[in-house]
């Protein structure tokens, strides 16, 4: 088959023996030519145009509706279209708020030219560093968008409409992309029908744009289905070729708009490794897309002028370790072999990052979280990140909800179905779609990393959808029985079937009910921040248009955001400076005195802080308050000491009389104290 990988046929046996051996083997064993005629007709990889009519058709109707679905849903959770400028910029959370400032300045500025270059030598982030905006953080989203708006201003004008149009465009692109992968991996349309209305009913658990709307995934994860279909496209033929141009533009588009999106891609070439190992997809292939991602990293490392975290990037060194093995010897390997391949490629991408996370250690907070999971190990900024529930591993009570759903009920049935086809495979009786396999094997690896790390079910979630819609697809069905009998069942014409009854028990899942019901009867309602736009109001009437502010990275992005004001850290932690300045300022939370905080605020060149009630008294799952995170070791190994006979410093600047702070503001929850100048 043009599009399927059989077993490797046997030599012609030696003696009469052998051959009546081997003959009576076949016999129960091989597929018959005939059949195999039958499939070439029936599952031949040249899809037809009706098939691309439907599908795009298909995926542009899932798309515009996407978009308007992810603009009311949005509504309905922060109350968009009732809140006024002020509030939808208070809406933005953390890091939401601090990257859309980048866009916010870029699309106000008198002079946009004038302003990019400013990002090159950008001082209102890390007070007192100039740092390089383009190369430590992923702003090329608010790039583009600020200089298309400046492009249609005349139309647009408030800047977070274009940015919020922008956004809910690519939502809708995202789901188009999705339906597109759908159809194209079960080569009918029809399994692009049941992906459009698996995302409709289960869009809470494949997206957080319902209130978070500059998360990085957001601009990420649209171009990335789209590379996944792409990629599920060329691994059916003997050469990419044509295809080599669009996965490298995905990919390299992915890769620029989230600072994670290399470890998706690590899990994915570990995934094509895994198809290439058992067989599926041939070495040519295998190599062609490693040489695919070098380039794409060369290209974003380009762009970003040199990004740190991409340079010791573990995907990167993985694909040069696959180059150097696929080097050394250009012929086939056996099965032992390249499983032999796969461990030198291991160790020796382990070796590579082990010597360049003694030069740069920009990512060593995400090994020291894994690290936190699996051992005893604690740190300030591991207690940081895996305090809340995003960064923690799924509960039983997920396990639960997640099994009674019907995408992952579904997706567990088309996995059984891969494993009889991969059954057959090795004994000879049926072939192994390598897209299949790839699919299988990517879905693992991302159920796996979302099972220790809530986040990132919103990956997890749409590949266990590709994977239930594997159901429609005529070919898996036909393979499983054929592996099972050793004879091919033909099923082309149930596709329509099968996907009218996923579309049917989709429409009655709980989570269809839930949806329908609060799209027709919920209404948007203003947000109400008041403390917050109190204490805003109050920096840009009363302070200073050059004062330095310190704070929590929550209260900075949104100082800088929306008072122009510069600030000293941000929530962008991928940078060992900043972890350090994190820790630093928490000391406000531990039991210190005012002169170690007053210290630490003017190595920074601050003018005001701003403390937040809010975390004084907060503790985690596991009973951890802020103090005790405070004490903890930072990611310089130094280790703070709190004095149990103190109180905590953010107890205190509500009441008490200080010799180096001036309090200026104070409205439950914020208050802002001045520091004094030394005589």
């Amino acid at each position: 088959l043009s599009d399927t990988r059989m077993p490797p046929r046997r030599s012609a046996p030696s003696t009469p023996a052998k051959a009546a051996a081997a003959q009576e083997q076949d016999k129960h064993a091989a597929v018959p030519a005939a059949e195999a005629d039958e499939d070439a007709d029936l599952y031949d990889d040249s899809l037809t145009v009706g098939f691309w009519l439907l599908t795009l058709l298909l995926a542009a109707a899932t798309g515009f509706a996407g978009y308007h679905f992810w603009t009311h849903v949005y509504d309905l959770d922060t109350g968009y279209s009732v809140n006024n400028a002020i509030q939808r910029r208070i809406a933005l959370y953390s890091e939401q708020a601090f990257y859309y400032s980048f866009y916010e300045d870029l699309a106000t500025s008198p002079d946009v030219m004038q302003s990019v270059s400013e990002l090159f030598n950008e001082s209102r982030s890390e007070y007192p560093l100039h740092i390089n905006a383009i190369e430590r953080f992923n702003i090329y989203p608010e790039v583009v968008t600020g200089l298309l708006f400046h492009q249609f201003h005349t139309v647009q004008d408030d800047p977070m409409t274009l940015m919020h149009n922008v956004i809910m465009g690519l939502a809708g692109f995202q789901w188009a992309g999705l339906v597109v992968a759908a159809a194209v991996l079960s080569r009918t349309a029809f399994a692009g029908a049941v992906a459009a209305a698996f995302v409709f009913a289960f869009y809470s658990a494949m997206s957080r744009l319902n209130i978070h709307l500059t998360l990085r995934e957001n601009f990420a994860l649209p171009f990335f289905w789209w590379q996944v279909m792409l990629v599920i496209a060329a691994i059916r033929q003997k050469s990419i070729g044509y295809l080599f141009l669009p996965i490298l533009v995905a990919t390299v588009l992915f890769l620029l708009c989230w600072q994670f999106s290399q470890f998706i891609l690590l899990l994915q070439t570990a995934a094509l490794f895994a198809t290439y190992i058992l067989g599926y997809l041939g070495r040519t292939s295998m190599f062609t897309l490693v040489k695919l991602y070098l380039i794409a990293y060369l290209a974003v490392i380009a762009a970003t002028l040199g990004n740190a975290m991409l340079l010791t990037s573990m995907h990167m060194l993985f694909c040069v370790a696959l180059t150097v093995i696929f080097l050394a010897s250009s012929r086939d390997r056996t099965f032992a072999g390249r499983v032999v391949e796969g461990a030198s490629s291991v160790v020796i991408m382990t070796s590579l990052k082990l010597l360049a996370s003694a030069l740069v250690d920009d990512d060593a907070h995400i090994f020291n979280i894994i690290k936190a999971k699996l051992t005893s190990y604690e740190s300030f900024i591991t207690y940081l990140y895996l305090c809340g529930p995003t960064y923690r591993a799924l509960t039983l009570v997920d396990y639960k909800e997640l099994l009674a759903a019907l995408p992952v009920q579904l997706a567990i049935l088309a996995t059984g179905l891969m494993a009889v086809c991969m059954y057959g495979f090795s004994a000879g009786r049926a072939p192994v779609d390598p897209a299949f396999s790839f699919v299988l094997f990517q879905c693992i690896l991302f159920c796996g990393l979302a099972a220790t790390i809530r986040r990132l079910t919103i990956v997890a979630m749409p590949h266990l959808v590709l994977n239930a819609t594997l159901l429609a697809s005529p070919a898996l069905v036909d393979y499983a029985a054929r592996a099972v009998t050793g004879r091919r069942l033909r099923v082309a014409g149930s596709a329509l079937l099968a996907a009218a009854i996923l579309c049917a028990a989709i429409a009655q899942t709980p989570e269809a009910d839930v949806l329908r019901r609060d799209l027709n009867d919920a209404q948007p309602s203003p947000r109400n921040d008041d403390a917050t736009f109190r204490l805003l109001d109050f920096i840009r009437r009363e302070t200073p248009e050059h004062a330095i502010f310190s704070g929590d990275s929550v209260i900075t992005s949104a100082i800088k955001l929306l008072t122009r004001r510069r600030v000293t850290f941000h929530p962008h932690t991928e940078n060992q400076e900043v972890r350090a300045r994190h820790h630093d300022f928490f000391q406000i939370y531990n039991r210190v005195t005012e002169d170690e905080i007053y210290a630490m605020l003017r190595q920074w060149g601050t003018d005001y802080v701003v403390v937040s009630a809010g975390p004084c008294h907060v503790a985690c799952a596991e009973g951890q308050t802020m103090d005790y995170m405070a004490n903890s070791s930072d990611s310089r190994g130094i280790k703070r000491h709190g004095r149990p006979e103190l109180p905590q410093f953010c107890d205190t600047v509500g009441s008490a009389a200080f010799r180096h702070f001036t309090r200026v503001y104070h409205s439950p929850p914020f208050t802002v104290l001045r520091l004094r100048k030394k005589p």
